[in-house]
């Protein structure tokens, strides 16, 4: 069964020619100048995933990104950095939960299929094909994420930090005000 699961995703789209549906951009909003890196221990979307490559824009300009589209998402484990202008954010929750209209848009997205196959997916090499079915999981996830779009988001355990520059030290100095630190990998 978790053979066919893995072979699924990609027989599948290649066989009957389903194309996946254009992903439009995230309407007026800009992703950051640099993408964030997004860690997981499993990434479970709700339902089919479907797949495309497009243009985002960015505060720097376009940037070609995978996107990744469902219904829903449950990220384990998650920890996330993301360059500021004052420093680096990290923030790292026991889960993420996104729902609605869910939209991920990467620059590069690597993981065990199924925990079993290992693939790293990016927009110039190997692609995510356009149809994902239903009850496939990613396990070891990490991902260059450029901007993340859902109607709700829900968070358990969220811990939050940031890791400022300091000029007259030369060096950076965590701060984490709400908890302890997450991890660093």
């Amino acid at each position: 069964m978790k053979s066919l699961a893995v072979a699924l995703p990609v027989i599948l789209p290649a066989a009957n020619g389903i194309p996946g549906p254009t992903a439009h951009p995230a309407g007026d909003i800009e992703a950051a100048r640099t993408p964030s890196t997004v860690t997981t221990t499993r990434f479970t979307p709700d339902g089919p995933i479907f797949a495309d490559v497009v243009r985002l824009p960015t505060v720097t300009g376009p940037r070609k990104v995978i996107v990744l589209r469902m219904r829903a998402a449950s990220l384990s484990d998650c920890q996330l950095r993301a360059d500021g202008r004052g420093g680096q954010l990290a923030l790292a929750t026991r889960e993420l939960r996104l729902r609605g209209d869910v939209r991920i848009y990467l620059t590069r997205f690597s993981g065990c299929v199924q925990d079993l196959v290992c693939l790293t997916f990016s927009p110039d090499n190997l692609r995510v094909p356009p149809f994902v079915p239903p009850l496939v999981f990613m396990t070891h996830v990490t991902a260059e994420q450029s901007l993340v779009t859902s109607d709700t988001t829900g968070v358990d355990g969220l811990r939050l930090g940031i890791a400022r520059a300091s000029a007259a030290e030369g060096s950076r100095q965590d701060r984490y005000p709400s908890g302890p630190a997450p991890q660093r990998s």
